[in-house]
């Protein structure tokens, strides 16, 4: 048979790459399908031929024994996907941009092919006869039967126009569906996809008064129906504060037992912690549905026909089960998600997105808090550390309730996609050792090199491969926190196949905090998991010297910065503040798992780095460490331990030797010094105190202000409340206790000594039932509990205490306290009118500098000792005068970062264009409406900088970023240059509306993940960034390069090469010019490379004095040049005072 097999005649008669719910694999999927034909007197069988869809590679998968034959006359499905599942499913899928599909033989010699075009969703192509040579589309596929029975058209009908979007809504509602000509409109309500027999509506109108998912289409002869559009109507009577997401889909894909993915049934496998009972759940199935998101105020806000599939391990028998919600091509080339999800990242573009339904953190804490908290603080940290998004949503499936979710970026190779732009055959990309894209060949060389890394040039090796900054801060992360299921589990990391060094990602941190218990010794998690190759390649690392010692330094600052106790408190209070309201809807409130963070974070700091220290292989077992506090007096200034930047400007917590800090002045200051800190914490308000209250209810409406009088409220010790264990003063709810006054107010007067500094913190610990509002010298300092907007005597709070008061820290913002007497004013408010009981008290503390605290050096760089007593020291900056900061070249805007050849970030069109971010040096907002941007120094207005008439922002807040992309578009609601970037390098300038100053920045070749920027943010120094930050503030690495700024066209610090006598100097207002060369020209520009003047210089008597004072206040560069070209020059500086 075989050896005349190349005469058998074997042809593809129908193929299908776009299976979006048609037809299901015996995979149990809806995978890409080929039928062959054998118009032949004999059957084929199909063992040992090979199919593939790469000309190059003829060879891409053997046909296993099993598949069957083509029978005489007859035809055969050959499924194509899923083939984890079935192996006698090829590995690969046909590709719904169009491609050229084959058959071999064993030898792979081709025994048919066949090329096919970019996929139509829900629709086979196929010859309109079998075997026949004409082609056509239809949407009645007809797998292993004859084709003659399908109905073929050319063109599809455009989809069904609906006059709203997916929604909520009270009430009832009328929805109208355009009917075009000759159409007629079918739909279905129960999810499916509508066939020529659904129910029909004649007149396109629809009144509901109850959740109800439509799904429309179009049907008209001699067309393909159209694709399918679904709105999601849902009534509530809850009032939902976050988005919700709505999936519509065929009620089959989620509940019957052969198909269902959300149920138990009876098609499952064993696995994630169900060893003897198989289930559903546990497939890897992916089921074709529509994905609404809607906002409560707004509506829909995005809609797409998306995969989804059960995502999760042992939480999969959760209810509801996490899911992936997947972009795909097989829904008409929609492989993206063309809307910015996270706030947290405006500017990325997902193609999938995880609905996580809290994980182990269920079981943990009853919530779904734990790890988007802890992810949350690093992210806000700005550390160079790769974690997930969050947005907490309501989730409905089909119109009924399923819960309150965590709306995710995915941690696998789509993650990769959004934050750095690489596709799947771009990367490498494996999950706890196996690689899931591309291959492991340079993974096993880094750790191959990681066994020899002290030999010489090997650490340089590594570094190329491995991204060492990064993996220094997930090792401390991980380590820090003390995940319990990890290293073991969740390890994922990845690289670009383009020379990319290996970077991780921090996730499922649900068991954090050691959940099962403290270890004893890092040998613990280390050493009896060598067996990692992630920990081994770490445990290798920490034998050279230069790796050690940046992990320990970075170790201390995720302990003493990212996750300070205090800050990292504030922000788990703010984001259980936040998610309570919406997570009481299903139970799962977020209090619990706060506080186990709270609880332990007190003294995790000095738990974990007992742990890190005594763990022998870094060396610190005779190093006593150093207890060392560091701040800032100014927004925005950098400080460095050991050269690693410090998240916040603060820290506090140790370090051990050597130690050298450094602080770098932000743009507009100068460093003034090392200033000795205070180290006492002063209480301001003791838990115990007195609180004047009023307690009549209403409350007249300046009664937080300084001058109110209160004499006549009452007095009484804390705590104060009713009803409730500890309470020492007993106040008044009323006369109904079935309608209990909502609020009760306290006062306090506290008095400090001298006016507190930035640096200075100050720390309410508060313990209360139910919520509370607080307010510093009239204006607010913060809320916990409360509803957002304004808050009335009749305001309740968003949730109850229950037994106990609630208990948490919030930092007040030091530039609400003043020197002298303070106004503490708090409002106290229940959940509602009949809670049973109310409590309130609080203790204030703050480590107010002192006004003699010594300066202890004036040099920026600074090597501390060990000493037996906490180190407390303030990096002190004093402002440049308006003089110096034009001397120095400081603008109010200056360009901070530029981007010529992204493929990471997108704009409001979903395009990956060129970008520019601009810097506000200043401490006040700055409007650029009608500044001028330019790649052109001979046409420095080449762009002036206009909204038009769109909401595109034009102020950049005070030390705060804008983005102008420079792509030709019009802007929409971004800014939009009417230039493209050179990728080659260039230049970019900015110039005020007036013109009175200019800033500019060059640039070298950049790659499509690299930036040339500023560092630290509006500073001199630029350069190639291997992190872009767009908006946010720039970060540094082991791997910056400098970019070198030319010294500007017609700038020359020489004097004439000449034997005349020649010299340009200035004084005050004018250049005075001196020579014996005649013809002299004169050109004056500035520090942009502008020409601010250019004319003749009239001499009398080889002397000429030209007045400069009109010129704007900045820095100027002035040179003289005769008619042979001999040239002078001379840098003057016009001061504000002169120029006005």
């Amino acid at each position: 048979m075989w050896s005349t097999l190349l005469s058998v005649i074997l042809v593809v008669n129908e193929l299908m790459a776009s299976n979006a719910g048609e037809v299901m694999s015996p995979a149990t999927n809806f995978d890409s399908w080929i039928e062959l034909y054998n118009p032949g007197d004999e059957d084929i069988n199909l063992t040992g031929m090979y199919l593939s869809i790469n000309a190059d590679n003829l060879m891409m998968w053997k046909i296993p024994s099993g598949t069957g034959t083509v029978p005489a006359k007859g035809f055969k499905v050959v499924w194509l996907g899923s083939n984890d599942i079935k192996s006698n499913q090829a590995p690969f899928k046909l590709d719904c941009d169009g491609g050229t599909v084959y058959l071999s033989d064993k030898n792979g010699q081709v025994i048919t092919s066949q090329d096919y075009p970019e996929a139509m969703s829900r629709t086979s192509y196929a010859r309109k006869t079998d075997g026949g040579d004409e082609w056509g589309w239809t949407a009645t596929a007809t797998p292993g039967a004859t084709n003659t029975t399908a109905v073929f058209a050319d063109n599809r009908l455009p989809e069904p126009v609906v006059d709203k979007g997916s929604q909520l809504f009270k009430g009832s509602l009328t929805i109208k569906v355009d009917i075009p000509e000759g159409t007629t409109l079918m739909y279905t309500t129960d999810g499916s996809v509508p066939t020529s027999t659904s129910s029909q509506n004649k007149t396109g109108e629809f009144t509901i008064s109850k959740t109800t998912n439509f799904v429309f289409r179009l049907f008209q002869d001699g067309y393909l129906p159209s694709v399918p559009v679904t709105r999601s109507y849902i009534k509530t009577n809850d009032t939902y504060t976050v988005p919700v997401v709505s999936i519509v889909g065929n009620e089959k894909y989620f509940t019957d037992p052969m198909w269902g993915i959300d149920v138990e049934g009876k098609n499952g496998k064993t696995g994630n912690g169900r060893e003897n009972d198989p289930a559903n759940w546990n497939m890897d199935w992916d089921r074709p549905v529509n994905f609404s998101y809607i906002s409560p105020t707004e509506g829909m806000l995005f809609n797409q026909d998306v995969n989804i599939s059960v995502s999760g391990g042992w939480t999969r028998m959760l209810d509801p089960r996490s899911m992936k919600l997947k972009s795909n091509k097989i829904f008409d080339g929609q492989n993206r998600f063309d809307y910015s999800f996270f706030p947290q990242k405006p500017y990325i573009r997902n193609k999938a997105l995880l609905l996580r339904n809290g994980g182990n953190d269920v079981w943990n804490s009853h919530a779904r808090f734990m790890d988007p908290a802890l992810t949350t603080i690093v992210q806000r940290s700005g550390i160079d550390l790769d974690v997930q998004s969050t947005v907490q949503v309501i989730e409905y499936i089909n119109g009924k309730f399923r819960g309150v979710v965590n709306l995710r970026e995915t941690n696998n190779d789509k993650f990769v996609y959004a934050n750095y732009g690489y596709d799947d055959e771009e990367i490498d990309f494996f999950e706890n050792g196996t690689f899931k894209n591309g291959t492991d060949e340079v993974f096993k060389q880094l750790c191959s090199l990681a066994k020899k890394v002290n030999n010489p040039g090997v650490y340089d090796e590594v570094k190329a491969l491995l991204d060492v900054d990064e993996f220094c801060n997930y090792m401390a992360a991980e380590l820090f926190l003390g995940n319990d299921d990890w290293p073991g589990n969740n390890i994922k990391a990845y690289r670009s196949r383009n020379d990319g060094r290996y970077r991780f990602i921090l996730f499922d941190l649900d068991y954090a905090l050691w959940h099962w218990g403290i270890k004893s010794s890092y040998n613990q998690v280390l050493d009896e998991n060598s067996w990692v190759d992630t920990v081994s390649l770490f445990l290798n690392l920490l034998k050279h010297d230069g790796f050690r010692k940046q992990f320990i330094d970075t170790f201390c600052i995720m302990a003493g910065s990212v996750f300070e106790k205090q800050r990292a408190t504030a922000i788990v209070d703010e984001l259980a503040t936040a998610m309570r309201p919406m997570s009481e809807l299903d139970g799962y409130v977020p209090d619990n798992a706060a506080n186990t963070i709270k609880t332990k974070l007190r003294t995790w700091l000095t738990t974990t780095t007992n742990l890190m220290q005594q763990y022998k292989p870094m060396k610190l077992t005779n190093v006593k460490p150093m207890s060392v506090a560091l701040n800032a007096d100014t927004d925005e200034a950098n400080l460095y331990i050991n050269g690693l930047h410090v998240p916040y400007a603060s820290f506090d917590g140790q370090l051990f030797a050597p130690v050298t800090i450094e602080a770098k002045a932000p743009a507009g200051y100068t460093f003034a010094g090392w200033k000795k800190g205070a180290s006492a914490t002063i209480e301001l308000i003791k838990t115990n105190d007195t609180w004047k209250y009023y307690d009549k209810g209403t409350v007249a409406s300046n009664w937080k202000s300084e001058n109110f009088n209160d004499a006549n409220w009452s007095s009484g010790q804390a705590p104060l409340g009713y009803k409730m264990t500890g309470v020492k003063t007993t106040v008044s709810y009323g006369s109904d206790a079935n309608r209990k006054n909502p609020a009760t107010y306290f006062r306090k007067t506290i008095s400090l000594s001298s006016t507190p500094k930035r640096s200075d913190v100050f720390l309410l610990n508060y313990q209360v039932d139910d919520g509370f509002v607080i307010y510093v010298n009239g204006q607010e300092a913060g809320r916990y509990n409360m509803p957002d907007g304004t808050i009335t005597s009749s305001s309740f709070s968003t949730s109850y205490a229950g037994d106990t008061p609630l208990t948490g820290t919030i930092e007040l913002p030091s530039s609400l306290f003043k020197s002298g007497n303070n106004t503490i004013a708090v409002e106290i408010h229940n959940n509602s009118y009949t809670s049973s009981d109310q409590y309130w008290a609080a203790e204030l503390l703050t480590s107010v500098e002192s006004s003699s605290s010594e300066i202890v050096s004036t040099d920026p760089v600074m090597n501390l000792t060990a000493n037996n007593s906490k180190q407390t020291l303030v990096a002190c900056f004093t402002p440049l005068s308006s003089e110096e900061q034009v001397a120095n070249g400081v603008t109010p805007v200056r360009i901070n970062e530029v981007s010529a050849a992204n493929d990471i970030y997108v704009n409001e069109y979903f395009k990956r264009n060129d970008w520019v971010e601009l810097y506000n040096t200043t401490s006040q907002p700055v409007d650029v409406e009608g500044m001028y941007l330019s790649d052109d120094e001979e046409q420095p207005k080449k762009y002036q900088i206009s909204k038009g008439d769109t909401e595109a922002e034009t102020v950049i807040p005070a030390h705060g970023f804008l983005i102008v992309w420079c792509d030709k578009l019009e802007p929409a609601s971004l800014l939009h240059a009417n230039f493209k970037l050179a990728a080659e390098g260039g230049i970019i300038m900015l110039t005020a509306a007036d013109e009175s100053w200019s800033d500019r920045l060059t640039y070298t070749k950049l790659l499509g993940n690299q930036t040339a920027g500023r560092y630290p943010d509006g500073a001199a120094d630029i350069f190639v960034m291997n992190i872009p930050t767009i908006a946010k503030a720039n970060i540094t690495s082991s791997y910056v390069t400098v970019v070198p700024q030319p010294e500007l066209t017609g700038i020359h610090n020489l004097m004439a090469n000449t034997a005349e006598a020649v010299n340009i100097s200035y004084r005050t207002g004018s250049l005075i010019i001196c020579s014996t060369l005649s013809d002299l020209q004169l050109k004056v520009v500035n520090l942009a490379g502008q020409t601010i003047m250019n004319a003749p210089v009239p001499q009398n008597g080889g002397y000429a004095e030209v007045s400069v004072s009109e010129l704007p206040a900045g820095v100027y560069i002035a040179s003289i040049v005769d008619k042979h070209g001999r040239k002078a020059s001379c840098k003057f500086v016009i001061n504000t005072t002169l120029s006005h």
